[in-house]
């Protein structure tokens, strides 16, 4: 389950444990302090002096703060542009399902019933193995480099079975789709697929490790000798432990960010939920497929009042048997409404 915080309240967030990296960075701080103390007791009750001057020290930390910010700005563009293209991918097999109800929804026949059906089951069979393959980063850096997976679990193989289904398998249809409707479900699959290679992108792609093992040793460094020259400065130990306590969580907090930020679709509670996400698509098109169930249900009842009407209008009492040999055409019969022939009836 993702994180929730209410912005509104600043001490809540300071508080709260839930998605926060206080354990994580407590064990350092402690370990700090302790040291700071161990220094400060053999300087002042052993006579032991192991510190060193401040001044190299505080020309060290200007590089230590750049890379650890840097790190931290890349690692948030990175999360922000995954989320973005998560976002995109999935909303774009939704609208997909969308334009398949949209321009088959007219059709008055079983074969328009099972296209549309299995095109909403291989959207959904695209769906999974996207979501599957962007959680597991061995597999997103296997379909990268071109390395042959263990499964058929390849999301560009589902997208050219459902290509193949819109453009050609439409041939069934009573009356065939237009050219320009079989593009656009095409364009909107390859809308699907340029924000899929994107996040495949960031997924398989991840920082240089020179620039991440500089900037930890640098760090690692920078902090644990900061109580050598905070110890030769200042003479009240308290006040001390409290600066090297916090600067540690600070500086070792923001590393473990930017390690959280580096992988977005992990199965932590700051990382992007896309299983919730592919589970609201799914939900959403099941409501669409109700929305358009229920019009047309609605639109085919007032097509059999309008033609009962007329009927009645037209043959009056029905003196001659006309018009019940005119119910008798399975065209004018109740067994069919506007969007055809048992619309949404999957087996």
């Amino acid at each position: 389950m993702p994180v929730h915080y209410d912005t509104k309240h600043p001490w809540g967030i300071i508080l709260q444990i839930k998605g926060s990296i206080w354990t994580s960075v407590l064990p350092y701080c402690i370990f700090n302090c302790c040291l700071t103390y161990l220094i400060y007791f053999l300087e002042s009750k052993a006579g032991i002096r192991i510190t060193f001057s401040g001044e190299a020290h505080a020309l060290m930390s200007l590089i230590v703060s750049y890379l650890v910010v840097s790190k931290v700005y890349l690692s948030l563009e990175r999360y922000m542009t995954s989320r973005s293209w998560a976002g995109h991918c999935l909303t774009s097999l939704r609208e997909l399902n969308q334009l398949v109800l949209t321009f088959s929804e007219g059709q008055p026949a079983v074969e328009a019933r099972i296209w549309r059906r299995e095109a909403r089951e291989q959207i959904g069979e695209l769906l999974q193995s996207t979501i599957r393959v962007v959680r597991d980063e061995a597999k997103s850096n296997n379909l990268a480099r071109n390395v042959p997976p263990e499964t058929d679990d390849d999301p560009f193989l589902y997208a050219q079975i459902l290509r193949s289904h819109l453009y050609h398998g439409c041939y069934v249809l009573p009356v065939d789709l237009h050219i320009l409707e079989r593009c656009k479900m095409i364009d909107q699959l390859n809308d699907f697929l340029n924000a899929y290679r994107e996040i495949l992108r960031l997924a398989s792609t991840p920082l240089p490790f020179t620039m991440i093992q500089m900037g930890r040793t640098f760090l690692f460094l920078w902090i644990f000798s900061m109580p050598f020259a905070l110890v030769g400065i200042v003479d009240e130990i308290v006040s001390v432990l409290v600066f090297i306590f916090f600067l540690t969580y600070g500086y070792i907090g923001l590393e473990f960010v930017s390690m959280k930020l580096l992988h977005p679709f992990a199965d932590s509670v700051n990382d992007i939920d896309i299983l919730g996400m592919g589970e609201a698509v799914i939900v959403g098109m099941e409501k669409d497929t109700s929305r358009l169930e229920a019009l047309c249900q609605k639109e085919g009842e007032a097509v059999k009042r309008r033609k009962a009407a007329k009927n009645g209008h037209t043959n009056g009492d029905d003196a001659y048997g006309l018009l019940g040999a005119q119910d008798s055409d399975p065209l004018s019969s109740g067994d069919h409404d506007a969007c055809g022939d048992d619309y949404y009836a999957f087996p």
